[in-house]
């Protein structure tokens, strides 16, 4: 039979010399230690208790290791690491918290070790950011990391969002204003006869346009002429009148 008997002072029990673990829960652990320590065992360190704010231990038991990149720690006596959450970013290990991802940049993953610079036809306006924003229509972005889109000069037009660039107005075309998503038509009366063009020209004298988008203006032909600017048609000469060459401003009195 074995020998037990009772302490009456912290009401722990003694077995063949070896002092069991205190009933009451507050001392459980500082008895456990000492019991080890007794038997010549190595006593656990209590690791949670001392790991400091940027690590953590699972359990009381486990020694204090580093938050991972892409995770951090931001109190002490910590268990677990966080990830970074959209729009953070943790680039090496021990961190107390996540950074935020700079303006021209985003992060859309969790647990993210670096931030990601906005690419062409995009853009990043605020910190945080969780994606980029592509440029839109009549807008451009010509390089990455931005943190703004471009209007498109006069001359130019963008008609897509997220575009990288602007589109020279063609021939027969222009773009008089910044920040436009298509051209305009040359109308009758006017031309244009290169690309980027930011207006279209009047017919001269002696010369007419009839329809749209027209790159070039015309002569009037023999037995007309235009005596203004801007003319959409020739005009007939008159009875008594004649017209023997052509582009003329004016008809000719009959002798």
């Amino acid at each position: 039979m074995r020998h037990q008997s009772r302490s009456a002072f912290d009401g722990t029990a003694s077995v063949r010399g070896l002092t069991r673990l205190p009933r009451r829960p507050r001392f459980r652990l500082a008895a456990l230690t000492l019991a080890l320590a007794g038997l010549g065992m190595a006593t656990p360190a209590l690791a949670q208790s001392t790991c400091a704010a940027g690590s953590f231990a699972a359990t009381i038991f486990d020694p204090c290791v580093p938050a991972s990149p892409g995770y951090y720690v931001p109190v002490p006596f910590a268990t677990a690491q966080t990830a970074a959450l959209p729009g953070r970013f943790v680039s090496g290990s021990g961190a107390t918290a996540a950074t935020l991802a700079q303006v021209g940049h985003f992060v859309s993953g969790i647990a993210a070790t670096a931030q990601t610079a906005a690419p062409l036809g995009f853009f990043v306006d605020t910190p945080g950011a969780a994606a980029a924003t592509p440029a839109p229509v009549g807008s451009f972005v010509a390089v990455t990391g931005a943190s703004a889109a471009s209007l498109a000069p006069p001359g130019r037009y963008v008609p897509t969002t997220g575009s990288s660039a602007a589109t020279l107005a063609a021939p027969g075309h222009f773009v008089s204003l910044a920040g436009q998503s298509a051209p305009q038509q040359a109308q009758p009366g006017t031309f244009v006869s290169g690309s980027g063009a930011t207006a279209a020209s009047l017919a001269q004298v002696g010369h007419f346009v009839s329809g749209t988008a027209a790159t070039a203006q015309t002569e009037a032909p023999l037995g007309t002429f235009v005596a203004t600017l801007g003319a959409a048609a020739a005009t007939q000469a008159p009875v008594g009148r004649y017209v023997d060459t052509t582009g003329a401003s004016a008809s000719t009195l009959a002798p």
